[in-house]
């Protein structure tokens, strides 16, 4: 599961202000969540992302992350079935074992890697 904040009001503001001072337009962004991916951009009505749908988790964290790989406009309406609404994966195991079903992908860890499918 991937959690990310996305701003389209442009930078964030400092969390811990008082309410009126981020208004309607204006966020902050939570300390939680910044080691997991904050995606800011000007404001537009429409945003779509167009990035790589397949690599590591990094990866997609990163190109998710980059406000380039977005396409937005204030006029046109995106498709919701053209846009990246699924991901694949891939997993990179270390060394040959996985300590772990979750470390790497079920076809690794099929029970003859140290671990079972499950």
């Amino acid at each position: 599961v991937h959690l990310a904040a996305f701003s389209y009001t442009g930078s964030w503001k400092s969390p811990g202000l008082i309410d009126s001072d981020y208004g309607t337009s204006s966020s902050a962004l939570p300390s939680s969540l910044n080691s997991v991916g904050a995606i800011t951009t000007d404001h537009f009505d429409n945003c779509r992302y167009d990035g790589i749908a397949t690599g590591t988790k990094n990866t997609l964290q990163l190109e998710i992350e980059n406000s380039n790989n977005w396409s937005k406009s204030n006029s046109q309406r995106f498709s919701i079935s053209s846009s990246g609404s699924s991901f694949s994966i891939e997993c990179i195991p270390v060394g040959n074992t996985c300590t772990r079903s979750t470390d790497c992908c079920s076809s690794f860890c099929n029970g003859a890697h140290g671990c079972d499918a499950a």
